[in-house]
């Protein structure tokens, strides 16, 4: 009988979440100003269960700001938001005056009011990604970032692996148009190899990178607000939707830098060629919106992700 085993890493990629909680700050302001503790980080340097802490400000708005943590399980982010840190994380960013946020966002805060005591308020500040089969690219995602997230329907059921690679298949090869030259190069192939020439390693047969990062939200199979391992009815599934996060990285890969990304930012035809992917998109997507980010991670962060060549295998 064959053993599956499955490597630790990829359990805890699995598991990790990343939160998103939305907030004003001041164009001139670097970081928030904390009413407790001296860390940069303030409440959160007493909490453990993270991984790393990052700061993101919106391109046509800085103003709409947001700290961005990634949770080594969604249970240290529930553990988090029973924690009296949370209260005293969340006074010190003022959500006053941010404009109603992003798709994911939204979504939170509405599930928040129609979900009645199932869901909190705290909980509704951080809405909760978690990430399409990671390779730790969410590590990745800072620098200028194209946010665009896309809604979708789904009540429940075993189909979600199912949409989620339907929807990442409708993107394959996509890059706005104009952009075409930024496309990875393809990987090697057999054939290419010259009769009696040096034969490369595995990677060189891989696809490259993209320059592309998903996740969903936890709101579209009801993680975000149901205790670990508790089945959830279909009909129980929330508002019936799920909302898809696509994270375009313009970090310098294949001559996609910053200045590209403005250009793209500014073209009629970029935005088109954006909307005739969308609208072949399976399952139909029912609404979508585009942010552009800059995100920096924090000077410091007090939990170092754990070696990778230090994993074990289990069986």
């Amino acid at each position: 009988m064959a053993r599956t085993r499955i490597l630790q890493s990829k359990i805890r990629a699995m598991n990790r979440r990343t939160t998103w909680t939305r907030f004003h700050l001041p164009r001139w302001q670097g970081w928030p100003k904390w009413s407790t503790g001296s860390s940069v980080l303030g409440p959160l340097a007493e909490v453990t269960g993270y991984d790393k802490v990052w700061l993101g400000r919106q391109v046509d708005d800085p103003e709409q700001a947001a700290i961005i943590i990634l949770w080594a399980s969604a249970e240290a982010l529930w553990n988090f938001q029973d924690s009296p840190a949370c209260a005293e994380f969340l006074k010190d960013l003022p959500d006053s005056g941010i404009v109603s946020g992003g798709l994911f966002q939204r979504l939170s805060l509405n599930d928040a009011e129609n979900m009645g005591s199932t869901m909190s308020p705290t909980a509704s500040r951080f809405p909760s990604l978690h990430w399409h089969y990671s390779d730790r690219k969410e590590l990745e995602v800072e620098g200028r970032v194209t946010l665009t997230a896309f809604l979708v329907p789904y009540t429940g059921g075993p189909d979600l692996e199912q949409i989620r690679f339907s929807i990442v298949k409708a993107f394959k090869g996509f890059v706005p148009a104009d952009c075409e030259d930024l496309r990875p190069p393809p990987p090697l192939s057999r054939d290419s190899i010259p009769f009696g020439g040096q034969w490369p390693g595995l990677v060189a047969f891989l696809p490259k990178p993209d320059g592309l990062v998903w996740a969903w939200t936890d709101t579209g199979d009801n993680e975000q607000w149901k205790p670990p391992g508790q089945p959830v009815a279909a009909e129980e599934n929330g508002s019936g939707q799920m909302v898809v996060c696509q994270f375009r990285l313009w970090n310098g890969l294949y001559g996609a830098t910053r200045q590209r990304e403005e250009a793209s930012a500014k073209d009629p035809l970029a935005k088109e060629s954006w909307e005739t992917v969308v609208s072949n998109v399976i399952p139909p997507v029912t609404a979508w919106e585009q942010e552009r980010w800059d995100i920096q991670v924090a000077p410091s962060y007090l939990s170092p992700l754990i070696d990778e060549e230090d994993e074990e295998e289990i069986f």
